[in-house]
């Protein structure tokens, strides 16, 4: 089974002015919010979502809202991650394997040499996706243990 791990993260993705969200392709099978709603719940529009992941909640001070590319997205707060994140309920499962495919769109980025966390999961063997920083300007890198770092030169334009 392909795994999907779809984000919408708008504006601003916990650190930084962006929008990140998914393209409009057939739903996924595990995880898809579309951040289009009101409020701190979002549903989970997967074709068989995982126990425990049918509604994501909004912790701290960030909103839905917002234009994206496929609607709204996640609009952040300039908060740490710790505070201010989406909570899917989802214990991370990405087979070493099986396919799978992490889809998002961006926008609003800066050029910088700080390094901006956009997500992951610590208790999935670190599991994480930067921007900046480590990944050079304008890239984003995709990494864990047991991964190969994924580099996706030029990606957060």
């Amino acid at each position: 089974m392909k795994r999907s791990l779809q984000f919408f993260v708008g504006l601003f993705c916990l650190f930084v002015p962006q929008v990140l969200q998914a393209q409009t392709w057939p739903n996924p099978e595990v995880l898809y919010y579309k951040m289009n709603g009101v409020g701190a719940s979002v549903p989970n529009d997967a074709l068989s979502p995982p126990a425990g992941t049918a509604t994501a909640t909004i912790q701290g001070a960030i909103t839905q809202g917002g234009t994206g590319k496929c609607g709204g997205g996640l609009i952040g707060s300039g908060i740490t991650s710790t505070s201010d994140f989406l909570n899917t309920g989802w214990a991370t499962n990405l087979s070493s394997t099986a396919s799978w495919t992490i889809s998002f769109y961006s926008a609003n980025f800066g050029s910088t040499a700080a390094l901006y966390y956009i997500f992951g999961d610590v208790n999935a063997s670190g599991f994480r996706c930067f921007t900046n920083g480590v990944a050079g300007p304008n890239n984003w890198i995709l990494r864990g243990t047991g991964l190969t770092d994924v580099l996706v030169s030029g990606g957060q334009r």
